[in-house]
Formats: structure tokens, C-alpha cells, sequence
């Protein structure tokens, strides 16, 4: 799994002024290697706000952490939580909100300011304001 890991790593790595969200089964707990590299520069969602362990495999007496999300500094995570009342999978699904930092919140409102204009105008710029603010598509 390393060589993975640190392949998804440095493609964040190279991508890092986008804003980024990474999640899924990672099939590994929060102490491993893969998980570490794979998570590092980002936030750990549910480390940051979650409460309690955050077990979300559950299955044959395992109880473990082996699903994750992270998110860059373009979005703060509050509220993640266990939904360990779902029963549909042998892993519990993790919520989690994320708010918008402010320059995306301006790129938006960009996009909107030229909405009546022909499609091309207003992808042309909505391109200019990614490329001002470090927005990805």
C-alpha cells in the first residue's frame, strides 16, 4: 500500500492551492503509514470534531477507525459523527459538513455576477477567478 499512499500524495501534494476532499474505506486506523502520508497537509475531519474514537468498521468483534475524511485548508469540518445505527454495510458511514473558507465563497459570487452573460463569458471567467483564487473545477 505505500507506494499507493504516497502516489496519492503527491498528486495532492502537486494540486494543493485547489480546494481538496479525500475520503473513503482506507482500510487502515489513524497510526498507519498509508493513512498518515495519504493525510498529510490536510485535516482529519473527525479527529478535528468529531467525539469519541470514530469506529466504523464493525464487523467479527473488530471495532476500528478505517474509514476517513480529510479536507484542505479551503473548507473548516464541524459536526462529524458515526452513524452506527446503519446496518446496510459491515462499515458505519461518517458524517461530516464542511464550510466554505471565504475565497470560495468570493468565486462564487463572481460566477453569479456574470450568470446572464453567453455560457462562454461566463466559463472564461469562472476560469480567470479559479486561476486568481486557486480554485479547481
Amino acid at each position: 500500500r505505500a507506494p499507493e499512499a504516497e502516489a496519492v500524495h503527491d498528486y495532492i501534494e502537486a494540486h494543493k492551492t485547489y480546494p481538496t476532499i479525500v475520503c473513503g474505506d482506507f482500510n487502515d486506523p489513524p497510526l498507519t503509514y498509508s493513512r498518515r502520508v495519504i493525510g498529510q497537509g490536510l485535516t482529519d475531519c473527525f479527529q478535528k470534531t468529531g467525539k469519541g474514537i470514530g469506529l466504523s468498521y464493525n464487523q467479527k468483534g473488530f471495532y476500528f477507525r478505517i474509514d476517513h475524511i480529510f479536507c484542505s485548508d479551503h473548507f473548516t469540518p464541524y459536526n462529524c459523527e458515526i452513524d452506527n445505527e446503519m446496518d446496510a454495510s459491515d462499515h458505519f458511514p461518517i458524517i461530516c459538513r464542511l464550510k466554505m473558507a471565504d475565497k470560495l465563497k468570493k468565486v462564487t459570487k463572481i460566477a453569479k455576477k456574470f450568470s446572464h452573460l453567453e455560457k462562454n463569458v461566463y466559463i472564461c471567467t469562472l476560469k480567470y477567478a479559479r486561476t486568481e483564487l486557486n480554485i479547481n473545477k
